[in-house]
């Protein structure tokens, strides 16, 4: 499920949102092999984009994105049982100049920093 909304500010800006969410439950079971997986993922954006002249768009904003995954796996007619299960928030900065080259070409460098609680470090 996707919702976005966009509010314009003055005539050269506007400030957009959006909230992004995906949910997968699958159950397999292949001859003594029986698999379990769930896996939901939320994400959010705010993002502020500001015409700076006819050729150049400057993007900046953040994210916040959660992921909660869980894989079970247990052989029938034995003990042999594996539970996985990971949490992940990631929360990153981001910074985007668009650049028209002409009406078919634009240019898009950027900069993300992140940082991951699973990972437990920042990225850039």
């Amino acid at each position: 499920m996707n919702v976005n909304y966009s509010l314009p500010i003055g005539e050269k800006s506007m400030l957009k949102s959006g909230i992004a969410t995906t949910f997968n439950n699958d159950r397999q079971l292949a001859w003594i092999h029986r698999t379990r997986e769930n896996e939901v993922n939320i994400e959010g954006r705010l993002t502020f984009v500001s015409q700076l002249s006819d050729g150049i768009k400057l993007k900046t904003g953040f994210s916040d994105a959660f992921t909660n995954y869980e894989h079970h796996y247990n052989q029938l007619q034995s003990e042999i049982n594996w539970e996985g299960k990971y949490d992940d928030h990631i929360l990153g900065f981001f910074v985007e100049p668009e650049i028209k080259l002409n009406s078919r070409f634009a240019i898009r460098p950027g900069l993300r920093f992140e940082y991951s609680t699973y990972l437990g470090k920042p990225n850039l």
